[in-house]
């Protein structure tokens, strides 16, 4: 079958009272990250499996269970559940992980916090440009990097349930974090 690897980006401005590390802390939180995911319905923490590549194998393991939209616009008739595997790895800039879905989807993503300037503190970071946006400078951002390879037939599919579900998972993050900074 024919694969296809494609690759895109979600930026979500997170509040001014929002400290750095704690944006990042709240990318840490692998179960606050997995359920704020609109489309998970459970998930548990598992040993990695045997078929890990090195890289991946002391990372932290879930298997997760995710609602997922068959037929669109009809609601729950259009819907069923899968369910697959993912790794969690926090670095010192954010998060990364590497999910194995069903029919050999294999999604990798990568969530940073960035500003618009260059970074000045001393910290591995993952900064990249934001002056795309004019954006103000001092601020913070979520950035999620994802990028997806599956079946050619089934890439617009996969893209529209990643981009849908990414973006009000990104809102969640920031939002919780908002929460937290506010304490």
């Amino acid at each position: 079958m024919l694969r296809r690897k494609e690759s895109f980006a979600v930026v979500t401005p997170i509040p001014r009272f929002v400290p750095r590390q704690l944006a990042i802390d709240s990318l840490h939180a692998h179960n606050d990250v997995i359920t704020l995911n609109p489309l998970v319905l459970s998930h548990r923490h598992i040993p990695p499996p045997r078929t890990a590549i090195t890289d991946e194998y002391f990372s932290d393991w879930y298997e997760i269970v995710q609602r997922i939209q068959y037929v669109p616009a009809i609601g729950r008739p259009g819907s069923g559940q899968i369910s697959f595997k993912g790794c969690f790895h926090n670095m010192p800039w954010g998060l990364q992980t590497h999910v194995y879905a069903p029919m050999n989807v294999d999604l990798r993503n990568e969530y940073y916090i960035t500003e618009n300037q260059p970074a000045t503190e001393q910290f591995e970071t993952r900064e990249r440009p934001i002056e795309v946006l004019e954006a103000p400078k001092h601020e913070l951002y979520l950035c999620n990097d994802i990028q997806v390879e599956c079946n050619i037939a089934m890439m617009r599919f996969v893209k529209a349930q990643l981009t849908a579900a990414n973006k009000e998972m990104v809102q969640r993050i920031v939002k919780k974090a908002g929460k937290l900074g506010q304490h």
